[in-house]
């Protein structure tokens, strides 16, 4: 038996004519995008729950904060979304004033590969 197609709220939340939704692969690119874009700490009843980028915003733009960033978005992918499979070593690169976090993943054995990237200010 196969299981239903993932879908749900798209991310970022919109109104288009009603809720805007997002399926299958796009779904999971809008998860790990919501993922990421939490605070450690931020949900209530969830309190691990996030990517870790965000806390650190402020931080000197190294190769240490990149390490670390590094190794906080790969443990919130292990721990909330272990569906995800990397398929290449997540990268975390930066110039002056922003981060650039890619991530080569599939969702499913049998699944494409996804390269998905995500710049933050």
């Amino acid at each position: 038996m196969t299981a239903p197609p993932l879908s749900g709220s798209a991310f970022p939340f919109r109104i288009l004519g009603g809720l805007a939704r997002s399926s299958g692969g796009d779904k999971i690119a809008d998860d790990v995008r919501h993922l990421l874009s939490v605070r450690v700490g931020e949900r209530m009843m969830l309190r691990a729950y996030g990517g870790g980028a965000h806390h650190r915003l402020q931080e000197a733009n190294d190769t240490t904060l990149r390490a670390l960033l590094k190794h906080e978005i790969e443990e919130g992918l292990r721990v909330f979304m272990p569906e995800v499979e990397l398929v290449e070593p997540l990268g975390v690169s930066g110039r002056e004033e922003e981060l650039t976090v890619s991530i080569v993943y599939r969702a499913d054995p049998m699944a494409m590969v996804r390269r998905l990237e995500i710049r933050i200010p």
